[in-house]
């Protein structure tokens, strides 16, 4: 194990993507029964104490991060828990860093500009977040921790637009900007691979662009209470797609309601998700 750190710390471009989610998931595997409540609730079951759930929950969100980064399956990082050795998921952790560091390297005038960005705006540094969906909050300025940031938590931050240049960040997977002044989400970011959640709710959005249909791992869109006027059909091209709230718009007006502002085509890719059971609210 000393050899991994000792890697880690000589590593070429000294970072290791996904090493926060995989320390804090080795945290969590050493809970008492805590890992068979993970697999319990992977396998569809939800017989969880109460006094597990968040810790659960917040297993669950780790597991997909480092599955998205190592392309270890559940029973990998199980396997790795219960035996206590995380040689293979050390070594796909390492092996993934290794391929993006050179990356890391071409964006780094990107990186730095998104650095600008955030001290302009006077954003709180990147800080732990006690929260199921989002364990981190606030936006780092260290170079590699900003190119593997993973979750962008902002919410009330005075924001009124978000930059182009947050689609090269190709871990994130998860937005919250939630009582912004947004009147648009940047079209870039819906062509980023890792892209999971949006939580952009109570801002001022006025249109789902063209290029939602490039998120084809988004799995989580809300944005209620904004002011949504025009979603594009590309919508529907969201495969993974499990829920949409559209509630409260600002303009008084339900979007399914006979007046909705949405045209006959935006409606149709709606109801296209609604027959694959999205989840949508309006």
């Amino acid at each position: 194990m000393l050899g991994f750190f000792k890697k880690k710390q000589n590593r070429s471009g000294s970072f290791l993507i996904g090493g926060v989610e995989y320390q804090q998931f080795k945290e969590l595997s050493k809970t008492p029964n805590l890992i068979d409540h993970f697999v319990s609730v992977g396998a569809g079951l939800s017989q969880v104490p109460f006094n597990l759930k968040d810790d659960v929950q917040k297993m669950v969100g780790l597991a997909q991060s480092l599955i998205s980064v190592t392309g270890l399956g559940v029973n990998d990082l199980v396997k790795s828990a219960k035996s206590n050795n995380w040689t293979s998921v050390e070594q796909r952790l390492n092996h993934a860093s290794d391929t993006l560091a050179p990356i890391l390297e071409k964006a780094r005038p990107v990186l730095n500009r998104l650095r600008t960005w955030a001290d302009a705006h006077n954003l709180p540094s990147l800080a732990p977040f006690d929260s199921s969906a989002y364990q981190m909050t606030g936006f780092p300025r260290e170079i590699t921790a900003i190119f593997t940031l993973r979750q962008l938590h902002l919410p009330n931050a005075g924001l009124k637009t978000l930059p182009e240049e947050l689609a090269y960040l190709p871990a994130l997977e998860s937005i919250c900007v939630d009582g912004n002044n947004l009147k648009a989400l940047p079209s870039s970011i819906f062509g980023l691979y890792s892209l999971r959640r949006i939580d952009a709710e109570g801002n001022e959005i006025e249109e789902i662009p063209d290029s939602i249909g490039g998120a084809q791992h988004l799995q989580s869109l809300d944005l209620d209470g904004n002011n949504l006027t025009s979603v594009s059909p590309e919508i529907a091209r969201c495969s993974s797609l499990k829920r949409a709230y559209f509630r409260d718009q600002r303009h008084g007006t339900r979007l399914d309601h006979r007046d909705t502002p949405l045209s006959d085509d935006a409606m149709e890719a709606l109801a296209s998700l609604d027959a694959r059971n999205v989840d949508i609210r309006f």
